[in-house]
Order: C-alpha cells, then sequence, then structure tokens
C-alpha cells in the first residue's frame, strides 16, 4: 500500500485498512520519522489522507481509501522516533452532529425520507459532496407513520433504516466525495476469485447463518460480490474487508456471507428502534374530513427545536378521550392555536392533553372547583355545595335545596315551598296553546294594578259559596 497526505516517511513498520458494512472505514499507520520532524506531524490531524494499492514493481494503484487523518501519536526513544496514525473515512463527519427532524406526511414514501438533499448531508460533512444511493425497490415503499429523528446523527439514523429494511449499508469511500448505498450489494457484477488467488478459505456455522473468512493475494471490495470456482458453490458477499502490511507484503482479507435471497425486507415497517417519545405541537386543524374526531399540528415548543419537514402536509392524529361510545362519547377537542402533548410511539402517534398556555379566567381561580368552558362563554362550574350552567351572562344554579334560573332582570326558582318567579320591570308573558288549568287546595289571590280577563267564548264563574263584586262602578253589557 502506498499513503498520500504524509510525507517524509522513513520506513512504514505496519499498516492497516478495515471496511466493515454500516461502519466507518478505518486506516491505521505506523510509521519511522526523521527525529527533528517528529513533532510536525501531529499537526496533521483533520487532514486529508488517501491509500493505494501497490501494483507488481511498486507502481501506485488503484485508490482503496480516502478520509481524515483523526489522531497521531508521536513516540520517541533514544534510537527512533515513530509516528502511530489513525484515519477515518469521511462519512465520520456525518456521525458528530445530533439532528432532530420530524416526517408527518401520510402519503410520503421512503424516498420522501431517504434523501440526501433532504437530510442535508453534504452540508452535514461540511466539506465535498455526499450522495446517497438507495435500491429502487425501497424507494417506492410507502410510509404512513410518523418518522423522528431524534437527536440522532445522520449516519445513526441510516442505520436505523438499515435495520427496518434488513438491508445493508455501505460506506463507499475512495473518492474524495463520499457515497453512502442502501442495497444488497455495491456491485451490479459477480467477481470471480481463482484458487491461485486464495490463500485461506474457512466457514463457519452456526443457528443463525453460514460466514466464511478468506485470506487473499488481491484486493476485493466491501460490498462485492464473489464466486469461487473450484473451491466452494454460491455467491457470496462482502461483509468486511481488510489490507494490511505484513512481514513485508499487503495480505487481504475478507468475511463473506452467502447470499440466499438479495431482496429487501417487504414487510410492514418495524419502528421498534425508535425510542418513545413526547413532544409539544400546536394544533393547526380540528375540521377532520374522515369525523374521526382528529386533529393535525405543527411541532414546536419543544427542546431541541425539531425540524418539522412535513409542515405543509402534516398528518391526521388522533386525539385521546376518555370515552368514545358507539356514537359520540365524549367529545373535547383542543382549539385552534391550543399547544398539546403528542405520543409517538414505534412509528404511531396520537395527541393527548392541551397544555395551558393563558391564564385562567377569574371563575377558573377557584382552583378547589372544578371548571369547563370553551371560548364561547359556555361553562359548567362544579363548586363545593352547587353546580352551575352558565351560558354568557345568564346561568342555572343547583344546589341541595333549590334551583335557581337567572335570565337578565328575572328570577325563576325552584324548592321546597315551591315556585318563585321574580321579575324587575320589563313584561312577562305566559302563552298556553293548550287547555290551562289553575289550581290551588288554599287561597288563590290576584293583586295587579290593572287585570283584564278576554275570551272568545263563554267566561264562567262557579262559586259554591257568594261571589262578591266591588268597585266604584260595575258595568255590565
Amino acid at each position: 500500500m502506498q499513503i498520500e497526505g504524509i510525507a517524509g516517511l522513513l520506513r512504514i513498520c505496519a499498516c492497516q485498512l478495515q471496511k466493515k458494512e454500516g461502519e466507518h472505514s478505518c486506516f491505521f499507520l505506523e510509521a519511522l520519522v526523521p527525529e527533528e520532524k517528529g513533532n510536525a506531524y501531529l499537526q496533521q490531524v483533520h487532514k486529508p489522507i488517501k491509500v493505494y494499492l501497490t501494483e507488481g514493481l511498486g507502481e501506485k494503484g488503484d485508490c482503496v481509501f480516502c478520509g481524515l487523518i483523526t489522531s497521531v501519536t508521536l513516540k520517541q526513544n533514544f534510537s527512533a522516533t515513530k509516528i502511530c496514525v489513525c484515519a477515518s473515512s469521511y462519512s465520520l463527519l456525518l456521525d458528530l452532529h445530533e439532528q432532530t427532524r420530524i416526517f408527518q406526511d401520510e402519503n410520503k414514501k421512503l424516498k420522501d425520507i431517504l434523501s440526501a438533499d433532504r437530510l442535508k448531508l453534504s452540508q452535514d460533512m461540511g466539506r465535498g459532496a455526499v450522495s446517497l444511493e438507495v435500491a429502487k425497490s425501497i424507494l417506492q415503499r410507502p410510509c404512513k407513520e410518523i418518522v423522528v429523528q431524534n437527536k440522532e446523527t445522520n449516519f445513526s439514523f441510516l442505520k436505523g433504516w438499515s435495520k427496518v429494511l434488513h438491508i445493508p449499508l455501505w460506506v463507499r469511500d475512495r473518492n474524495t466525495d463520499l457515497t453512502l448505498k442502501l442495497d444488497n450489494n455495491t456491485s451490479n457484477h459477480i467477481l470471480p476469485i481463482t484458487e491461485d488467488q486464495v490463500y485461506q478459505f474457512h466457514t463457519h456455522c452456526d443457528f443463525s447463518a453460514s460466514t466464511c473468512e478468506v485470506k487473499l493475494n488481491r484486493y476485493v471490495e466491501l460490498g462485492y460480490v464473489l464466486t469461487f470456482p473450484g473451491i466452494v458453490e454460491g455467491n457470496y458477499l462482502v461483509m468486511a474487508c481488510s489490507a494490511s502490511y505484513e512481514q513485508g507484503r499487503d495480505i487481504y482479507r475478507a468475511k463473506l456471507k452467502k447470499i440466499v435471497k438479495e431482496t429487501a425486507n417487504e414487510g410492514k415497517l418495524d419502528f421498534s428502534w425508535q425510542a418513545p417519545l413526547r413532544l409539544l405541537a400546536i394544533v393547526t386543524n380540528v375540521e377532520d374530513p374522515a369525523h374521526l374526531g382528529r386533529i393535525q399540528v405543527h411541532f414546536m415548543g419543544n427542546q431541541p427545536e425539531y425540524a418539522d419537514l412535513d409542515e405543509k402536509k402534516p398528518c391526521w392524529l388522533q386525539y385521546r378521550s376518555p370515552y368514545t361510545g358507539t356514537q359520540n362519547g365524549i367529545v373535547f377537542l383542543p382549539d385552534k392555536g391550543d399547544m398539546v402533548e403528542v405520543s409517538l410511539l414505534h412509528g404511531q402517534a396520537y395527541a393527548m392533553t392541551a397544555w395551558r398556555s393563558r391564564p385562567l379566567a377569574e371563575e377558573g381561580q377557584k382552583v378547589k372547583d372544578k371548571y369547563i368552558g370553551n371560548n364561547f362563554q359556555r361553562r359548567i362550574i362544579w363548586k363545593e355545595k352547587s353546580l352551575e350552567l352558565l351560558s354568557g351572562p345568564n346561568k342555572i344554579v343547583m344546589d341541595d335545596e333549590k334551583v335557581e334560573i337567572m335570565v337578565g332582570n328575572t328570577q325563576l326558582q325552584l324548592d321546597k315551598e315551591g315556585l318563585h318567579l321574580q321579575v324587575q320591570g320589563g313584561k312577562t308573558a305566559l302563552n298556553i296553546t293548550g287547555d290551562f288549568n289553575l289550581q290551588s287546595n288554599g287561597s288563590l289571590a290576584l293583586s295587579a294594578k290593572e287585570i283584564n280577563a278576554k275570551g272568545s267564548g263563554d267566561i264562567k264563574f262557579d262559586s259554591g259559596k257568594d261571589v262578591h263584586l266591588k268597585g266604584n262602578h260595575i258595568k255590565m253589557g
């Protein structure tokens, strides 16, 4: 192997390149350097480094690694100065900064999530370009569930999707521009490995799978599909590979998995990898077209703030109710602009518990009382000794002794002693379309400034005793 990015090495003692599915590529170098220049190598951290294969006559071959130096250790003694260099693929830069995003749209497909542009991979890495290649069979899969990137790095987020879809995540690091790939393999062709290229071939079987380890005299890239004519049947996927400088020559190793089926998981997406989460959101719509009592929200008011990537395409969330019944049950939806708490559990989401963001009205400030009210002056107040129903200024008060109805200056009271009607000013009218019977077992008294009695038919006065008429003048006829 030949190294570009670290100059002036006297002798390479050891070096090794390691690549593994779903992981950052790593490179390790140990070399002797001039004593007077030892400290200068400490300044190489964060600088780029490239590793090339060595061809037949020591010529530079293909580039097999591009990355950044992550650490340099200087070892000095009386005889020599040695440096130990560790480097990682550029994908490491996608694993440093946590992101918080929400994908709401219930009509979204996986291409709307697994996108380099939507995840801002190039911006996250901060140098060069990043592309994300996803198998076409995956991109068009629907995803109705709410997806949350909850304080995860972009690299960790993609690894989670790799587990959900049961498909490998590959880091392609042979160019300065980084490529991440979600696919069954990284190559469209099958690479045959001849017997003379194989030093060792070991097979390991357990209950879950069959794996192989092979030692070669040539380099094979991560994600390649290999065959071994004359050695073993079948196609094998390179799940890990390494290149190391040992005893004056380059040695290549690979861990293989026999390919049984090259399809992604086509069943229901499993979101068990997502941790339960509760977030605050602002209600944006309660006019559910399906009349299921659902709401739409915009996620905000959280620490950290979650980027609502489907703000213009929010999904309809169930709003929890203590009782639904076979018809309506209890229907108390929050109002537009209210803040609610949304629980997210393994892709499922529902809203609950409206958060109070405004001071209580005067009627609701007595916290010992129980209070239900809306924004239209309709209230129910449970007090210690009474129950009140209010509609604007009008109210009904019920306690253990009486029921009172108050409308403006008119008050109607029902108690154990009877019915009491009190009208201050105004006019009281009693209109009855059917028969009306006024009967009392005691005395009946009518008292008014003026009494008018009028009937379209006969008017009868019937008394078991005398009938007395008294006035200054009595007119008849």
